[in-house]
């Protein structure tokens, strides 16, 4: 089985270092002119991301009053969009056209769509107007607000054993942490090097990717990500809730703790 947790829990109650005295690079598509303000929080139109939207799709065509899937899957879908963009390059993360916008990546698990960016007004247009899509939705910046949340958990409360069994280690369990990416080199964490972990060698965190910089290498480089891995399964000098089950780093957010809400999709999709 497998857990997801997104953007929850900071895990103060760990208190672990999530640094390694490591410099990381991080290349965020929001781009260095992007602004990030408490208002940002509230819903407001300072949230969304000028020109990147998230299409979300509609496969099914009315048949004898059933929906059936008609239309084609999300890749015909996806190579549709790519089309109207202009571009007939089938890396997702790469097709783009100077001036009619880029398809970023494509959604099929989460659900059925496609995130693209740098999309000009009557483009836009455009791709609504495409019979695959049923929904554009704007892309918006999202940021970690939540302090402090092992309270909401009763995490306390279970690290006493007061509404656990003794045995309620989370052996077999896989938890899919959705954030700043994990620092695996901490030995609560497993004590990677980035080799092992590139190599599956890594015993706690099995897996993951970094969509922020579009790369195989999770490495948090803020901390937040690491402080929700330790709550949630660290083991070593301070155990998490479920110390037995097994850690995905799906990195999100850059190092400043921000990213977009098509990013959190692609997370949540892989």
């Amino acid at each position: 089985s497998i857990l997801f947790l997104l953007l929850l829990l900071p895990g103060s109650a760990a208190q672990i270092d999530a640094g390694d005295n490591r410099t990381v690079e991080t290349q965020t598509v929001l781009g260095e002119n992007a602004e990030y303000t408490a208002s940002n929080r509230s819903g407001s139109e300072d949230q969304i991301i000028e020109g990147r939207y998230i299409l979300e799709y509609d496969l099914r065509e009315a048949e004898g009053g059933l929906f059936t899937l008609g239309l084609g899957t999300a890749e015909t879908a996806h190579d549709q969009v790519k089309s109207a963009l202009g571009s007939n390059n089938l890396l997702m993360s790469q097709s783009s056209n100077q001036g009619q916008g880029r398809f970023l990546r494509g959604f099929e698990n989460a659900f059925q769509g496609s995130a693209v960016s740098n999309v000009p007004d009557e483009k836009l247009e455009e791709l609504k107007n495409l019979s695959v899509v049923e929904e554009v939705h704007p892309d918006v910046r999202v940021e970690i607000a939540v302090d402090d949340s092992t309270g909401y958990l009763d995490a306390p409360e279970v690290w006493k054993g007061k509404h656990s069994p003794s045995n309620l280690t989370g052996e077999g369990v896989s938890i899919a942490v959705i954030d700043t990416g994990v620092n695996y080199s901490h030995p609560d964490l497993g004590g990677c090097s980035e080799t092992e972990f590139q190599n599956d060698k890594c015993g706690k965190v099995v897996g993951g990717y970094d969509f922020v910089n579009d790369d195989s290498d999770p490495m948090d480089d803020h901390g937040h990500g690491t402080h929700v891995a330790a709550t949630a399964a660290g083991n070593g000098t301070l155990k998490g809730l479920a110390p037995g089950a097994d850690i995905y780093a799906y990195k999100v957010l850059g190092s400043g703790g921000r990213g977009s809400s098509s990013e959190i999709i692609a997370g949540i999709d892989e």
